[in-house]
């Protein structure tokens, strides 16, 4: 699924037509029946609907510059920061171009010999009398493999003795967060996330797939104590061997354990992963029963704002003591906000989401509804820590401006368009979308 919601985003980006892909529906071939054929139905349910797709932006700006053909004829229009544009992009500026008085594109210059950029993309020569000067320093840093660049990285400006790090920005790919999170961490550089995280980075959204996997092997004992030692629940005082020479399996083995304790005289804190135990309880009997999306993301949210744990535990006297767990705290209070204005969300769209809000999920498809959602949202952006090299998780906003600036993650597989290396593409497929 992510391969081909990926695919399909692309195609948009590079205002490729439904039929531009040929679907041969005997074929064996993922590029001549699935994705063509996706793409189609896709193309035709936002139609349907009345929808568009943040990736239609520019070929819907397109059609709509074409209906008024007197519209922008005395606009002069600047384009600046693209270092090259994609598909549906370059089909709009060029539109620009014959429509409006003047268009002028300022791109950053790299000085990389053979760049594909705006100028190739365009056909603009660099004239021999009048050569573009870069306005900067450039150095390519390249590593051997692409596991390796938060390492590197991390240690160059570490060694660097340029240690005003609000004139650092850098742009990582989805998915590297906690990479990067860690090296720069065992260096000492100071950093945030200007763009927020992804949620399944968060705490949330590691507590959500840990419940999954104990769920599917029965909540054994050792795991399931190792859970509860989470700072959102019970914390790490809670004894872990205790709890698991007792010998529990199961959310109601727990639950018996854990009461026989407070009834014993237990210490404060088994009255916590009781607590814990059964919000999670709650939250998994939601998952196993036939639910709506919106049912189940409010299950999740319902789970996340329990009276008395997370947020609640992280004001108590010994997680607050603790500045290790300022990051966690705060990411996990942004999460828990983005999931709480998701919820309202999916109630106010139900009369727009066509027949996709009759669908009922449980279990596995349950967990995969959430846990997609988790990995392709991001919390909302932090407050700016001071002193610190700014992290962004894809494109940053427009009018971002650094003295020093990093880019990862440039590699032929990632620039510029993904479509061409998606293995649901043959070689012929790949020419034809070349063209």
């Amino acid at each position: 699924l992510s391969i081909i919601s990926r695919d399909i985003r692309e195609l948009l980006n590079e205002a490729v037509e439904a039929k531009q892909l040929e679907f041969h529906p005997e074929s064996n071939n993922a590029s001549e029946f699935l994705l063509p054929r996706v793409y189609e139905k896709y193309l035709e349910y936002l139609n349907n609907y009345n929808l568009l797709d943040s990736a239609e932006i520019y070929s819907e700006a397109l059609k709509e510059i074409l209906k008024n053909q007197s519209w922008g004829r005395d606009f002069t229009l600047v384009f600046v920061g693209f270092l090259s544009f994609t598909g549906a992009q370059h089909q709009l500026v060029s539109a620009f171009q014959d429509r409006c008085k003047n268009v002028f594109i300022l791109k950053p210059e790299t000085n990389l010999y053979g760049f594909h950029d705006v100028h190739r993309q365009f056909r603009i020569e660099k004239t021999n009398s009048a050569p573009l000067k870069s306005v900067g320093q450039i150095e390519e840093l390249c590593v051997a493999e692409p596991g390796l660049e938060p390492e590197v990285i991390a240690r160059k400006l570490a060694l660097s003795s340029e240690k005003n790090f609000d004139d650092i920005g850098i742009m990582i790919e989805r998915g590297r967060e906690a990479a990067f999170a860690e090296a720069f961490e065992r260096y000492g550089v100071p950093y945030d996330f200007s763009s927020g995280i992804r949620i399944n980075l968060t705490l949330p959204g590691k507590i959500l797939s840990a419940v999954r996997h104990l769920n599917s092997r029965g909540f054994p004992a050792y795991e399931t104590a190792m859970l509860l030692t989470q700072p959102c629940f019970a914390g790490n005082k809670f004894p872990v061997m205790r709890a698991y020479k007792a010998g529990c399996t199961g959310l109601d083995s727990w639950q018996d354990f854990l009461t026989s304790m407070i009834e014993n005289g237990g210490e404060e804190i088994f009255k916590t992963a009781l607590l814990a135990i059964k919000s999670i309880k709650i939250f998994r009997d939601v998952m196993a029963k036939d639910s709506k999306p919106e049912k189940i993301m409010s299950a999740f949210y319902e789970f996340l704002t329990t009276e008395n744990l997370w947020l609640d535990r992280f004001s108590s006297k010994d997680i607050a003591a603790l500045p290790e767990l300022d990051e966690t705290i705060r990411n996990t209070a942004s999460a828990i906000e983005t999931i709480g204005t998701k919820v309202l969300a999916l109630n106010e769209l139900l009369p727009d989401l066509g027949i996709v809000q009759n669908d009922k999920l449980k279990n596995d498809e349950a967990y995969d509804f959430l846990e997609r959602w988790c990995a392709n949202t991001d919390t909302r952006p932090p407050v700016q820590i001071s002193n610190a090299v700014r992290i962004f998780t894809g494109t940053p906003p427009v009018l971002s401006k650094f003295p020093v600036w990093i880019m990862t993650g440039v590699t032929q597989k990632t620039w510029s368009a993904k479509i061409n290396s998606s293995p649901l593409l043959g070689e012929a497929e790949r020419e034809k979308l070349k063209a």
